[in-house]
């Protein structure tokens, strides 16, 4: 077999096992990402936490979903500025409130707690490939949302991981 068959087997093979890695670590790694901070809250791993969240995007996504639950709640009951003054007025009162709430510690409760609504028997003890009965919605290459469901229906919350570079961080929450 002459040279050039030989190196064109060797670049084929290993353009196949580049193609299958960047394959699983697609499919695997939000599963490992959930499963690390669901472990890291069951263990009340703050320093882990916080390694995983980006605590300013976290603030100013719960800071946002609560002014659109209540621009969608005021829906019809007052006019259009009024109804938007209203949510802003309210998660700008609940912004301090949010800053000085949304800790390691409290980001761990909430994942404890959201965990626990969706845990089944065999989900309890995730281990490094597991994610429980997290379901992994993709949103492209650059994010996901993990969500509970019991059956067809979410509970409790939606976390949002976005990648930072080839590891994924917790930047939102989406409240259900």
């Amino acid at each position: 077999m002459s040279l050039g068959g030989r190196l064109g087997r060797w670049i084929f093979l290993i353009s196949l096992l580049a193609g299958a890695a960047i394959f699983t670590w697609h499919v695997l790694s939000p599963i490992h990402a959930v499963g690390a901070i669901d472990t890291a809250a069951r263990a009340d791993d703050h320093a882990q936490i916080e390694e995983m969240v980006d605590l300013a995007s976290f603030k100013t996504s719960l800071t946002d979903e609560i002014r659109q639950n209540m621009t969608e709640t005021q829906d019809g009951e007052a006019p259009g500025t009024l109804r938007y003054l209203g949510a802003d007025l309210t998660a700008a009162f609940a912004r301090p409130i949010i800053d000085n709430a949304v800790t390691p510690a409290n980001i761990a409760a909430l994942i404890r707690q959201a965990s626990e609504n969706g845990e089944t028997e065999a989900s309890s003890q995730p281990g490094l490939f597991s994610s429980g009965d997290w379901e992994i919605e993709r949103e492209g290459f650059d994010a996901f949302v993990a969500r509970q469901y019991r059956g067809a229906k979410p509970v409790g919350l939606g976390l949002r991981f976005s990648r930072n570079q080839l590891n994924w961080t917790l930047t939102a929450v989406e409240l259900n």
